[in-house]
C-alpha cells in the first residue's frame, strides 16, 4: 500500500507545501565524466517526477517526492561543472552551484533520472543514453518488451528506426544479429522471462549487436517486422518458415487456431509500466480521435505507433493478441531481414518553393524572418490543421496532425543559421519534426490564414495562454484529468527516439494555448509546451481522447486522483517548478492581528530584557519580522533603523535586513529608498527578494521591468500572514493588468478570493476582476464589477472604479463622448498625486479633442505636463500636445474654426509651434488663413517673427517680400521698405529679386516718392513692372504715360491688329488703355482703339463700358469727371496690385513666390 497512497499524497500536496515530518524515500545517484559532458544518474524504486532548470549562476533540481542522496561525491566528480549543492527543505530540490555557462539536458530513463551538464553552454541533440551503470559505451539503448499470451510468448526489440538483422537458430539456441550497434537492455527478459525463454545475452561486436535466446525444447520461432520494431515470437509445434515467409515485406503467418482474435476496442491498449528495476520505455499508449458526438456513443479504432508501413499485427505487440498470420515457427537457418524500403508512391515529396504552392496544398518552407535575427519556416495547409510545438531533452518538437514528407534539406536551408539539425520522425497520421537549435534559440508560432509560421530567434519557449489541468475524481465519466481546450486535434502516440519512451501528442488548432509547466501524477505526466498537449503515462492502461471542449485522460482501471480544494488549487498555480529560495519565516506569527498585542508584548519585553549584544539583536530583529509581517511598515522601519546603526564597520550588511529595510519602505510608499535596498545586488540569488521586487516596479508602475516569472516565484506568497499576502498580492494582481497579463493576474485574484477577504479587500478585488474582465471583453461584467467596487464607498477604490466604468460605457457606446466629459470631469479631485490623476488628464484631453474642443483639450493635457513634470512617460503627452498642434496648423483641421479663434488657440500654446521647416509651414499657412479674411495685422504678426527670429538666406527673403505685401495692403508702406531692407541679401533669383524690386517701387509710391519709384523701374520691361508704371502714373493723372505703359502691356501679351476674342485680363487692360486715351483727350487714338477692339469687346464682360468710353459725345468728348462712376466695371485701374488681392483672397499668400 506505502507504493500506492504515498506518491499520490506526496506529489499533489507536497508539490505546494512541504510536508511536515514527511519520510523522504532513499535513492541512489551516480555521476561520471564523459567527452563533452558530465552526467548524474538519480535512481529509485519507481519514476519520480522532476523538472530542471538553469538561473542566476545555478542548476535548480525539483523532485515530485522527497529524495535524499549525499550530493557530495556528486559535486567532487562533476567539480568541472559543479561549485556546491544546497539540498532544499524535505529532500523535495536542490540546488547546484554552477562553474561557468554549461548546458543542460535532462530526461527519465526507466525510473531514473538523468541529468548531463554540456561543455560551453550547448544543448547538444540527445542520445538514448545506456543505463548508468553502462555509460562507458556510447552505442543507443534499445528497448527490449516481453509479453506473455495464451500460446505464445513474445519479445520485441524497440528500435526507433528500421534495421536490418539475421536470424540464427542452432539447437535450443536462437541468434538475432542486427547491423547496428546498440546497447540491448535486456532486464526486463532477464528479471520477468517469458515461460519459453530460458536466458538471455547481448553482445556489441563493432558496428553490429546481438542477442542470443535460451529456449526451451520443442519450440520454434516466427520473426517479423512491425515498422523499425523487430517482433519475435515463441510457440511449440510450429511449421518450418519457407522462403518467401522470411520477407518483412510479406504478412507474418496466423497464431494457432486456439489464439483468440482481438476484439474492437475504443482504445488502443498502452504498454506495461515499467517494473521498479526496469530501464526499458514504456510501450504504446492508448489514444482516441476527436470526437464528433458525445463520448459514450464514440468507438474509433485502436491506433498503433506510426510506422512507414501497415503494421503486420494488431496495435501493442506486447500486450496485444498476434494475428492470425503471426504463427511462431521451429529454428531456421540463418537468414537476412533487411528493412522495408518505401515504396514510391510513398516517397517524401519536396516542400513548395517560397512563393508557390503545392498542388496538394502541403507545407512549404519560406525563409524569411519577419524581425531582424530571425528566421522562418512557413507551413501551409488546404485545411485546419492543429499544430503542437515543445522541446523535451533538449529537443525541439514541432507536430501537426495530417500527415507529409517533410524535404529536410530544404528545412535546414530555410532556417539557415537558427537550426543546427532537424529530422523528422516517421508517423502514419501527422508530421512529426525534431529540431537541433542553438543555446538560447527557439521557435514561436504564429498564424496567417491556415497556414502555420515558426519563427526561430532568440526568444523563450513558452505557452501564451494557460490550459489549465482539471483533476475530476468524481466526474460522471470516473476519474479524470481534463484539459479545456478548443479544437484539439488528432492523439497521436510518438516514440522519442532520443528518451527512448513512447509520448502522446495532441496538437490544438487555437494558437498560443499550453501548458506553461510540467504537471505530474503518480500514473501520468503532462509535459511543458508553448502550444498543445504532450502526455506521459506511466500506467498500461492510460486513455487520451480528445473531445470537442478539451482532452480527456481516463484509465480502463482507476486513475487515481484526490479533489483539491480551491485554496490549494490557487496556491498551486502560483508555486514555482523548481525549489524557491527564501529568507522570511513568518511562520509563527500568522495568527492575525487578534493576537497582535499579545505577540507584541511578549517580543517587546524580550528586547527589554536582554541586555547582550547578539541576543538583543536577535531579539530585536524578531520584532521587526513580526511588524512587517503584519504590515506595519512605519513600526518595522523604527527597529530595523537600529539594527542597521549596530552594523558595525566592515561587517557585511545584513541580506536580510535589507530586505527587511527595503519591504518596509515599500509598504510605506517610500519607493526610492525601497529601491535602494530591493534593487542591491546582493538580493539577486533570492527568490523572496525578487519577488518584492518586483512587487515594487509595480508600485512605481514600472511593470515592464518587474520579473518576468512574477507568477512563478509567487509562492512565496503562501506563508505569509493574511494582512500582508493581501496587500502584496492586490500589488502582484494590478502588475498582471499593467503588462498585460491576465493569467498572472488571475492566479493572484484566485488566490486573495480564496483567504477570507475584508469588505475593504473585496472592493480592491472588484477592481481588479472589473479590469481583468475589460481586458477579455466581457464589458458588460466588467462594469458590474466596476459598480460593485464604487459600491464600497472606497475614496481611491472608488475613483478607479468609476473612471474605468465611464470608459467602457463610451467603448460600449452607452453615452456619448460629452457624458463621458462630464463624468470624468468629475473625478478630477476624487483622487489626486498617482496615476490615476496622470491617467484621466491624459483621457480627458485625448476626449476634448476627439471632440474638436482644442482648446481644452489642450489645456488639460497643459495642466498634465505642468502637475507631472518628473513622470518619465510626460515626455509622450507633451509629444501628443504637439501632434495636436500639427494637426490643427499643418493638416487644416484649424480650417473648421473661426479664424479668430484660430489664431488665439495659436497664440495660447505657440510654444508647440515646432522648430525648422515644420513650423514655418505651419506659421506661413496660418498666415495665408489671416490675409484671406483681411486680418493683415495678425498675418503681418506671424511673419515678421519669421523674418526676424527663423529664417535666413533667400528664404527669408521670401518671407521678408510676402510680409512687405501684406504691409503695402494694411497701408504701412514704411514698414514694407523697412521689411524689405532688413531681409534683403545680394544673391537672389531673378524672380524673388524682381518681385521685391516691383513690391519697393509700389511702397516708395505710396510714400509720395513717385519719381523715385519710377527710377527703380526704368530698366524693367516685363509686364509687372509696365503695369506697375501705369498705375504710378495714374495716381499722378499722367495719361498718356499710363496709355504707352498699357500698350507695352498688350504687346508683350502678344494683343496686336484685330483680335477676334481676348481673354478677361486682356480686355480689362483694353478698357483701362481706352479710359487713359478718353482722359488724355487722345481722339485719334482712341478711335483706333475702338476700331481694333470694338468686335473683341462686344463679347466681353466690358461691352458697355467700352462703347460708352470710345463713342463721342456729339459735342465732343465724355466728360472725364464722370468717366469714373461711368466705367467702375473696369476698376479704374488697379491692375498691379489685382492679382495680389485675388491671391490673398483665396489664402495663397505663400504661394506668392
Amino acid at each position: 500500500m506505502r507504493r500506492s497512497i504515498f506518491p499520490l499524497i506526496v506529489f499533489l500536496l507536497g508539490w505546494v507545501i512541504a510536508l511536515p515530518g514527511a519520510h523522504a524515500q532513499e535513492v541512489t545517484i551516480k555521476s561520471a565524466m564523459h567527452d563533452g559532458y558530465g552526467r548524474m544518474v538519480i535512481t529509485a524504486d519507481f519514476p519520480i517526477p522532476y523538472e530542471s532548470s538553469m538561473e542566476g549562476g545555478s542548476l535548480f533540481l525539483q523532485f515530485g517526492q522527497p529524495v535524499n542522496v549525499d550530493y557530495g561525491p556528486v559535486v567532487r566528480r562533476l567539480g568541472k561543472y559543479l561549485r556546491n549543492a544546497t539540498p532544499g527543505e524535505g529532500g523535495l530540490s536542490v540546488r547546484f552551484g554552477l562553474k561557468g555557462a554549461p548546458g543542460l539536458r535532462s530526461f527519465h530513463l526507466g525510473s531514473s533520472i538523468v541529468v548531463d551538464l554540456l561543455d560551453d553552454g550547448e544543448e547538444d541533440e540527445p542520445v538514448a543514453a545506456a543505463p548508468a551503470a553502462s555509460a562507458r559505451t556510447t552505442a543507443p539503448r534499445i528497448g527490449v518488451r516481453v509479453g506473455e499470451h495464451k500460446d505464445f510468448s513474445r519479445v520485441v526489440f524497440d528500435w526507433p528506426r528500421a534495421v536490418n538483422y539475421q536470424v540464427d537458430g542452432s539447437g535450443s539456441q536462437v541468434t538475432l544479429r542486427f547491423e547496428r550497434a546498440a546497447n540491448l537492455d535486456l532486464n526486463a527478459l532477464r528479471r520477468d522471462p517469458p515461460r519459453h525463454v530460458k536466458g538471455a545475452k547481448a553482445t556489441t561486436d563493432g558496428d553490429a549487436s546481438s542477442v542470443t535466446l535460451t529456449l526451451a525444447d520443442n519450440v520454434g520461432i516466427k520473426h517479423f517486422l512491425s515498422g523499425p520494431k523487430v517482433v519475435l515470437d515463441i510457440a511449440p509445434g510450429l511449421p518450418p518458415l519457407s522462403p518467401v515467409e522470411a520477407q518483412a515485406e510479406k504478412p507474418p503467418e496466423p497464431a494457432p487456431e486456439s489464439a483468440p482474435k482481438p476484439e474492437p476496442e475504443i482504445v488502443a491498449e498502452a504498454p506495461k509500466a515499467p517494473q521498479p528495476d526496469a530501464e526499458a520505455p514504456a510501450a504504446e499508449p492508448a489514444v482516441e480521435q476527436p470526437a464528433e458526438q458525445p463520448a459514450e456513443s464514440v468507438t474509433p479504432a485502436p491506433t498503433t505507433m506510426p510506422e512507414t508501413e501497415p503494421a503486420p499485427e494488431p496495435a501493442s505487440e506486447v500486450a496485444g493478441t498476434p494475428a492470425e498470420e503471426a504463427k511462431p515457427t521451429p529454428l531456421v537457418p540463418t537468414e537476412t531481414v533487411k528493412a522495408p524500403e518505401v515504396p514510391a508512391e510513398e516517397q517524401p515529396t519536396p516542400l513548395t518553393q517560397p512563393g508557390s504552392m503545392a498542388a496538394d496544398s502541403m507545407p512549404a518552407a519560406i525563409g524569411s524572418g519577419p524581425l531582424p535575427g530571425m528566421e522562418s519556416l512557413r507551413f501551409e495547409w488546404n485545411e485546419p490543421v492543429a499544430a503542437a510545438l515543445f522541446r523535451r531533452a533538449g529537443t525541439v518538437w514541432l507536430v501537426f496532425d495530417r500527415p507529409h514528407a517533410a524535404d529536410i534539406p530544404l528545412l535546414r536551408e530555410m532556417g539557415k543559421s537558427m537550426i543546427r539539425d532537424i529530422e523528422q520522425v516517421p508517423h502514419e497520421k501527422g508530421l512529426v519534426l525534431r529540431m537541433l537549435t542553438p543555446p538560447g534559440v527557439n521557435p514561436s508560432l504564429r498564424r496567417d490564414g491556415l497556414a502555420w509560421i515558426v519563427d526561430l530567434g532568440r526568444q523563450g519557449l513558452d505557452a501564451k495562454l494557460r490550459i489549465d489541468v482539471r483533476a475530476e475524481p468524481n466526474s460522471a465519466a470516473g476519474a479524470r484529468l481534463f484539459l479545456p481546450v478548443a479544437e484539439p486535434g488528432l492523439a497521436m502516440a510518438v516514440l522519442d527516439p532520443a528518451v527512448g519512451d513512447n509520448i502522446i501528442v495532441v496538437p490544438i488548432i487555437p494558437l498560443d494555448y499550453g501548458v506553461p509547466g510540467q504537471v505530474d501524477y503518480p500514473q501520468v505526466s503532462l509535459l511543458a509546451t508553448a502550444q498543445g498537449v504532450v502526455v506521459k503515462p506511466w500506467i498500461d492502461d492510460l486513455r487520451v481522447r480528445p473531445l470537442r471542449q478539451g482532452v480527456e485522460l481516463t484509465a480502463a482501471s482507476t486513475l487515481r486522483l484526490s479533489s483539491v480544494d480551491e485554496k490549494l488549487k490557487a496556491a498551486m498555480k502560483l508555486e514555482s517548478s523548481r525549489p524557491l529560495v527564501r529568507m522570511f519565516d513568518f511562520s509563527p506569527w500568522r495568527g492575525g492581528l487578534d493576537q497582535y498585542n499579545e505577540t507584541k508584548g511578549r517580543l517587546l519585553d524580550k528586547v527589554s530584557q536582554t541586555r547582550a549584544r547578539k541576543p538583543r539583536r536577535a531579539a530585536r530583529l524578531d520584532l521587526a519580522r513580526f511588524y512587517l509581517s503584519q504590515g506595519f511598515g512605519a513600526e518595522a522601519l523604527g527597529v530595523i533603523t537600529l539594527l542597521a546603526e549596530d552594523v558595525e564597520e566592515g561587517e557585511t550588511f545584513p541580506a536580510e535586513l535589507r530586505l527587511l529595510r527595503g519591504g518596509a519602505n515599500l509598504l510605506m510608499a517610500h519607493y526610492d529608498d525601497a529601491a535602494r535596498d530591493l534593487d542591491d545586488a546582493s538580493l539577486d540569488e533570492n527568490d523572496e527578494a525578487l519577488f518584492w521586487r518586483g512587487v515594487l516596479h509595480v508600485a512605481q508602475e514600472r511593470a515592464d521591468e518587474a520579473v518576468t516569472n512574477l507568477p512563478q516565484i509567487g509562492g512565496v506568497l503562501r506563508p505569509y500572514p493574511k494582512r500582508l499576502k493581501m496587500r502584496l498580492g492586490l500589488m502582484a494582481a494590478e502588475g498582471g493588468i499593467l503588462a498585460g497579463r491576465p493569467e498572472q493576474a488571475r492566479r493572484f485574484i484566485n488566490l486573495l478570493k480564496t483567504e477570507e477577504p475584508s469588505e475593504r479587500d473585496k472592493a480592491q478585488l472588484d477592481l481588479l476582476e472589473g479590469k481583468l474582465m475589460e481586458m477579455s471583453g466581457a464589458y458588460d461584467k466588467a462594469i458590474g464589477s466596476f459598480e460593485a467596487a464604487e459600491a464600497a464607498g472606497l475614496r481611491k477604490v472608488r475613483a478607479h472604479a468609476a473612471f474605468g466604468r465611464a470608459e467602457l460605457l463610451l467603448k460600449t457606446e452607452k453615452i456619448t463622448p460629452q457624458e463621458a466629459i462630464d463624468e470624468m470631469e468629475n473625478l478630477r479631485f476624487a483622487w489626486r498625486g498617482d496615476s490615476f490623476e496622470y491617467n484621466l488628464l491624459q483621457r480627458l484631453g485625448q476626449l476634448y479633442m476627439g471632440i474638436d474642443d482644442y482648446r481644452n483639450g489642450l489645456r488639460t493635457l497643459r495642466q498634465l505636463a505642468t502637475y507631472f513634470r518628473e513622470n518619465p512617460k510626460t515626455k509622450d503627452v507633451t509629444k501628443e500636445m504637439a501632434d495636436a498642434f500639427e494637426a490643427l496648423y499643418l493638416e487644416d483641421k484649424a480650417d473648421t474654426m473661426p479664424p479668430v479663434a484660430a489664431i488665439a488657440l495659436f497664440d495660447e500654446f505657440k510654444e508647440l509651434t515646432p522648430a525648422g521647416p515644420k513650423g514655418d509651414e505651419m506659421i506661413r499657412r496660418l498666415a495665408d488663413r489671416l490675409a484671406a479674411v483681411d486680418l493683415l495685422d495678425r498675418a503681418a504678426e506671424l511673419l515678421e517673427s519669421q523674418v526676424q527670429y527663423r529664417l535666413k538666406g533667400e528664404e527669408k527673403a521670401k518671407v521678408g517680400a510676402r510680409l512687405a505685401l501684406v504691409y503695402i495692403l494694411s497701408k504701412q508702406p514704411e514698414r514694407a521698405l523697412e521689411t524689405l531692407n532688413k531681409s534683403g541679401m545680394s544673391k537672389l533669383s531673378p524672380e524673388v529679386a524682381a518681385q521685391r524690386l516691383h513690391l519697393r517701387a509700389r511702397a516708395m509710391s505710396d510714400q509720395g516718392e513717385t519719381e523715385e519709384a519710377l527710377n527703380l523701374l526704368v530698366d524693367d520691361k516685363s509686364i509687372q513692372a509696365s503695369l506697375l508704371r501705369a498705375a504710378i502714373h495714374w495716381e499722378t493723372r499722367r495719361w498718356a504715360s499710363v496709355a504707352k505703359s498699357l500698350q507695352e502691356v498688350l504687346v508683350a501679351k502678344g494683343v496686336r491688329g484685330r483680335p477676334e476674342v481676348l481673354p478677361e485680363e486682356d480686355a480689362r487692360t483694353v478698357l483701362n488703355l481706352a479710359v487713359a486715351l478718353n482722359l488724355g483727350g487722345n481722339e485719334r487714338a482712341l478711335e483706333r482703339s475702338r476700331e481694333n477692339f470694338q468686335e473683341a469687346m462686344d463679347i466681353s464682360s466690358f461691352k458697355d463700358a467700352f462703347r460708352l468710353i470710345t463713342s463721342p459725345d456729339p459735342e465732343g468728348l465724355v466728360d472725364y469727371r464722370t468717366i469714373a462712376d461711368k466705367v467702375q466695371e473696369g476698376q479704374n485701374f488697379q491692375a498691379f496690385m489685382a492679382s495680389y488681392k485675388e491671391r490673398l483672397k483665396q489664402g495663397e499668400l505663400s504661394e506668392i513666390n
